[in-house]
């Protein structure tokens, strides 16, 4: 188990298989590259200077090479710089910005999330990326979480348009509470006749275990996964999938020391 604490931020873009551990949350990480050791999925953990925000980023760019590497250094900084901040869509504006300098290789979909404990709600913003998926402690099912349809044109992946509007949203969230992030390389996996992983298949699978640990959702999804494919390592993209639960036994909501909640760094 990895501890992650106070003004911290960990992660990458290189292959993974581990626990993850903050004040807040308790996550396990699974992350693979298809053609190497990196690719073009990246994920970060970050934590606030007083252990109380925990931010979780799952990123996909099209690119590889200098693209992923540029990006996963952009968004390690974003995330630095705003650690304290609980605005994900300020993030994801300052990521868009610094995306449109390179172009279409840059671009990327992603889902940023963050738990607050002391007042006990997540918060999530999307780049074009796919909804994650939550399941509540008293409900036996999961589904996506949506942000709201708006008219304007707006969440699109970064170096699509530099002047995007990225929005927030949150909901009430609490101790047991389950979140399941994920990129296009799980469910567009192909069996070997050529058939989707999807997402159909995942949210049954998550719901036929859903009152399992982090660890074992991660380590379900692998085994169905690689059932699924017939492969033991991905080669038709790069796959990464985390399974987060917020953690009871550090749940202490009446603890009023916090980093400020502001929305810009």
């Amino acid at each position: 188990m990895h501890d992650i604490k106070c003004k911290e931020v960990w992660g990458g873009i290189r292959n993974i298989d581990e626990d993850i551990r903050t004040c807040g949350v308790e996550a396990s990480v699974y992350s693979s590259a298809a053609d190497g050791d990196s690719g073009g999925d990246i994920y970060y953990f970050s934590v606030c200077s007083t252990d109380k925000l925990t931010r979780i980023v799952v990123a996909d760019v099209m690119g590889h090479g200098k693209a992923a590497r540029d990006t996963s250094a952009w968004l390690y900084q974003a995330l630095h710089d705003n650690m304290n901040m609980i605005d994900g869509s300020h993030i994801l504006r300052r990521l868009n910005r610094q995306a449109n300098s390179i172009g279409y290789e840059a671009m990327t979909t992603a889902a940023i999330i963050a738990y607050y404990l002391n007042t006990d709600r997540l918060y999530f913003s999307y780049a074009g990326h796919h909804p994650v998926l939550i399941k509540r402690a008293s409900d036996s099912n999961w589904h996506e979480l949506q942000l709201p349809l708006v008219e304007r044109i707006s969440d699109c992946p970064l170096a699509i348009d530099e002047d995007a509007e990225y929005s927030q949203c949150d909901i009430p969230f609490d101790a047991g509470d389950k979140v399941f992030l994920y990129t296009d390389g799980l469910i567009e996996a192909p069996s070997p006749d050529g058939e989707c992983f999807g997402v159909d298949r995942l949210i049954k699978l998550l719901d036929q275990h859903g009152n399992a640990s982090p660890q074992t959702l991660k380590h379900t999804v692998l085994a169905a996964l690689r059932r699924h494919t017939c492969q033991s390592n991905f080669n038709h993209d790069d796959t990464t999938f985390t399974a987060i639960e917020v953690h009871p036994l550090n749940h202490n909501p009446a603890d009023t020391s916090a980093c400020p909640p502001g929305s810009r760094s």
